[in-house]
């Protein structure tokens, strides 16, 4: 996209002018929205304003200013209100823009964004008994000029699942592309707003068999698809899109339809006769385009700053001025304008693309943060439950932990148990597999110090590893 010379100023009027520059080669939606705001911020005044605006740049013999007019005035017509509805479906609106449809020297493309105007106000507008001129003007086009409405728009095919039985699926695709491709080229108006057709040789009915033969590693891989007509659906996976967009293909969803998303973010699925194939560019083509670029960049552009001095001086009224020069400088860097326009368009788009990227990186990493940040969380929250609920060591009579020994209900730890004899249980031998006298020579852990002092002296040998055991003589 060609962006027009920025400004500060937000009058109404330098917006629409803005919008509706003649350097723009299709529509900035970012200066479509500003319009739309300044009209909402006060409708009063602003639609008056601004349809008086419109109406002057409608009178313009600049097909770019016309066709960025046309579209300004559709999203003013479905976004600004009853009050911008009513002052565009007037007659005193609507008159002077039919009569173009009879001039002979406006551009056909023109015409029929004209015809498709007053179509889509029309279906938008029919609901309403107050804006019916709209309608009226509709059904006059349709009357005196049905070729501008008459688009070969293929209907939408049935979506199938994708069937391995009929044929593979590099050859399906293969028939689809060269079918798009097919119909690309026989529609003839509004060429100025698509990009260059891919190259003929390898794309052309006469090669699809070739090119079906070759290697499924020598076929181009489609990532990115062309919009030929404008698509508006109602259904809720449908994408929506117009004439020229360009369209990231994401996955095969059915034989005829893919899923796609547009640079605004949008994700959809898209029949596939609605579009063209747009190739990756080969290392050639890539290396041409950029010795273009650095010739109008390095060399050209001094031409363009030695006639832009040339004519400073002579309107400083310098008669010193080689005319043949100043001519022959003139023809050279008139030229270069679609070359320029071409690389802006191409740089701007690119510009959109990664802006694009960078927001839905950001949104992507923003969710995967809120998600771990909840993960960590819930995962702390239950390892506190869980720590809550374990029953701590009991003390002795002193406080001090038994570390490393079961835990013994504090109810029970002012008392001892014991047999018969009058011997405390948890000091008697035991007998084998249960710390059996026999083992008693063998080092043995000794139990912590305090818990050892609150024992008196005994003649049996204690064990630390049990707590009462009945006596061996009497198991």
């Amino acid at each position: 996209m060609y962006k027009a010379k920025k400004t500060t100023d937000s009058s109404l009027e330098s917006l629409i002018k803005r919008a509706t520059d003649e350097t723009l080669t299709t529509n900035n939606w970012e200066y479509i929205i500003a319009v739309c705001d300044k009209v909402k911020s006060d409708p009063e005044v602003a639609t008056k304003k601004a349809i008086t605006i419109l109406t002057t740049r409608l009178q313009s013999k600049d097909a770019n200013v016309l066709l960025r007019t046309l579209s300004l005035i559709i999203a003013l017509g479905e976004n600004c209100g009853s009050r911008m509805q009513q002052e565009i479906a007037s007659e005193a609106f609507l008159k002077p823009l039919t009569k173009k449809l009879k001039e002979k020297k406006l551009h056909e493309t023109v015409k029929v964004e004209i015809a498709k105007l007053i179509e889509q106000l029309h279906q938008s507008f029919k609901s309403d008994p107050s804006l019916k001129p709209m309608s009226d003007a509709y059904n006059k086009i349709k009357q005196e000029h049905p070729r501008y409405l008459e688009r070969n728009v293929p209907a939408k095919p049935e979506k199938h699942d994708v069937s391995s039985k009929t044929q593979s699926e590099e050859d399906e695709l293969q028939r689809v592309i060269n079918l798009s491709l097919q119909e690309y080229e026989r529609e003839q108006f509004s060429k100025s707003l698509q990009k260059p057709l891919p190259d003929p040789k390898k794309t052309s009915p006469r090669n699809a068999n070739i090119a079906q033969e070759d290697s499924d590693d020598k076929k181009p891989e489609i990532s990115k698809v062309r919009a030929m007509f404008d698509l508006v659906s109602h259904e809720k996976d449908e994408l929506s899109f117009r004439k020229g967009d360009l369209i990231n293909v994401i996955e095969v969803v059915y034989r005829d339809w893919w899923r796609g998303s547009l640079p605004t973010g949008e994700v959809g699925i898209f029949p596939l006769n609605y579009v063209a194939p747009v190739y990756a560019k080969s290392s050639d083509q890539i290396e041409k385009e950029l010795q273009i670029e650095n010739r109008l960049l390095n060399v050209e552009s001094k031409k363009i700053d030695k006639v832009l001095a040339m004519l400073s001086a002579a309107t400083n009224g310098n008669e010193n001025i080689d005319d043949e020069e100043l001519e022959n400088l003139y023809g050279q860097v008139s030229g270069l304008r679609s070359q320029l326009g071409h690389l802006i368009m191409k740089h701007t788009q690119r510009e959109k693309e990664l802006k694009l990227l960078n927001e839905q990186l950001a949104i992507e990493d923003k969710a995967f943060h809120d998600l771990l940040d909840k993960s960590i969380s819930s995962f702390s929250n239950r390892n506190s439950y869980i720590s809550s609920d374990v029953v701590p060591y009991p003390t002795g009579g002193n406080g001090s932990v038994n570390s490393g020994y079961p835990a013994v209900p504090n109810a029970y730890s002012g008392y001892n148990t014991y047999n018969g004899n009058g011997t405390p249980l948890a000091m008697q031998p035991t007998s084998l597999g249960f710390g059996n006298s026999i083992y008693a020579s063998q080092p043995q852990q000794q139990p912590p110090r305090q818990v050892s002092q609150q024992m008196p002296p005994q003649d049996y040998q204690s064990y630390s590893n049990i707590n009462s055991f009945p006596e061996v003589d009497r198991m």
